[in-house]
């Protein structure tokens, strides 16, 4: 389904379930709705789920201007939850997804009752943005193959990598037939939207139960970043997914969904 903008743009979403309060689940940067196929029958059981890609990401508009930040994509969601009736919504944002749903918490806390951080940042550091840095160069190349080898490993983890070799091989001939050079180009601009992001200033504030989600061998988001994001965050709490790299929650989806469906439950 599709939801008309203000601006004229379309954002594609998905809503699941019946019962029970709202889950929004916030893309990575990489993602789509499609990321989370395996993940809507457990999260949509005994609450209702919200899938939507961000502009410049799946079926959603592209966006015509070369350089945004993560903040534009607010008033896209918020118009989302108010065409949909929502009030208050628990959301999970991963990743890329994070920094948008702490650019959320600046004006619209008020529409969210819970905040759940997956391997996400607070701000982009000089290491962060060197590794952004070199994805763009692979996206450039314009070849899925090429993109796959270099961006893929700084993101599953090094045990993920020794169990499921012939998995991540089959991965890379999938990336080397869909990625188009509309993703690359969307991908670049959603790119640039993060390199300068920061709100640091807005730990402090957030005024709602948070749970950080992290992964013990994440490289681009350490486990020890989050650990301090969790030290400025009051009522929060942090949980470590063992051996997880940064796609923590697709290496193990089970304590993944254990660790969202147990917080939503505890307050709400």
């Amino acid at each position: 389904m599709f939801v008309k903008l203000n601006d004229g743009g379309e954002l594609y979403y998905e809503t699941y379930g019946d019962k029970g309060p709202w889950i929004v689940l916030t893309n990575g940067i990489m993602m789509s709705t499609a990321s989370w196929k395996s993940f809507i029958e457990p999260l949509s059981k005994n609450n209702r789920l919200l899938l939507f890609d961000f502009r410049d990401q799946g079926k959603s508009s592209k966006i015509d201007e070369e350089d945004y930040g993560c903040d534009f994509h607010i008033p896209d969601l918020i118009q989302l939850i108010d065409h949909l009736g929502i009030d208050k919504i628990n959301i999970v944002g991963v990743s890329y997804g994070g920094q948008v749903s702490l650019e959320l918490m600046i004006d619209h806390h008020h529409r969210v009752k819970t905040l759940m951080l997956v391997t996400a940042t607070s701000f982009v550091n000089n290491h962060l943005r060197a590794l952004g840095d070199s994805w763009d160069v692979a996206a450039k190349l314009n070849n899925g193959k090429d993109f796959f080898k270099v961006v893929i490993p700084t993101i599953y983890s090094d045990s993920f990598y020794e169990k499921n070799i012939e998995w991540l091989e089959r991965r890379k001939e999938i990336f080397e037939k869909v990625l188009t050079g509309e993703w690359f180009d969307s991908f670049l601009r959603l790119s640039r939207s993060a390199k300068n992001f920061d709100r640091r200033d807005v730990l402090s504030k957030i005024d709602v139960p948070t749970l950080l989600l992290c992964g013990g061998k994440d490289i681009i988001t350490p486990k020890e970043q989050m650990k301090k994001m969790s030290e400025e965050i009051k009522n929060s709490i942090l949980l470590e997914i063992p051996d997880g790299g940064h796609a923590s929650f697709l290496e193990k989806p089970g304590e993944f969904i254990t660790a969202i469906l147990g917080f939503v439950t505890l307050n709400n």
